[in-house]
C-alpha cells in the first residue's frame, strides 16, 4: 500500500493561510517546548488528520480546509481539544463546518479559546 501523503502545513506556498489574526503558536520563551505547526492529510481511508497548536483571530477563526478535506455536506463537527489559555490548561471546542452549513463558511475551522491544539483531531472527509 502507498504512503499516505504529507502534511499539508498551514500558511505555506500553496496551502489554505491563516485568517487575519490567527497563527501557529509560537513558545513565550525560546528555552520553551517547540509545538507543532498547523496541518492536515487525508488518510486512504478518507479520514483528515489535523496537528498544530494555533492561536485563534479574535472571532475565533483559524483557517478553511479546502474541499477534499472538509466534512460532509450539511455537518457540522464539534471535538474537543487543550488549551494553552489564559489561567491555565482546560478543554475547548474545535468546530469543521462542512459545505451549505451557512453562506461561504465551507471548510472553516474555528475554536471557542487558544491557543488550543489540534494534535490528534480526526474526522471523516465527505466525498
Amino acid at each position: 500500500m502507498a504512503q499516505p501523503e504529507g502534511f499539508h502545513e498551514v500558511g505555506a506556498p500553496g496551502e489554505p493561510a491563516f485568517y487575519p489574526g490567527a497563527s501557529n503558536f509560537l513558545s513565550p520563551a525560546p528555552e520553551s517546548v517547540n509545538f507543532e505547526t498547523a496541518g492536515f492529510y487525508r488518510d486512504h481511508e478518507g479520514v483528515v488528520h489535523l496537528k498544530g497548536m494555533v492561536t485563534p483571530a479574535s472571532d475565533q477563526l483559524l483557517f478553511n480546509l479546502p474541499a477534499g478535506y472538509q466534512p460532509p455536506t450539511r455537518k457540522l463537527i464539534e471535538l474537543v481539544a487543550s488549551c494553552r489559555c489564559p489561567g491555565g490548561r482546560h478543554t475547548v471546542t474545535v468546530q469543521i463546518v462542512g459545505p451549505g452549513v451557512s453562506p461561504d463558511s465551507d471548510g472553516r475551522i474555528l475554536a471557542s479559546e487558544g491557543p488550543v491544539s489540534l494534535d490528534g483531531l480526526t474526522f471523516r472527509a465527505g466525498s
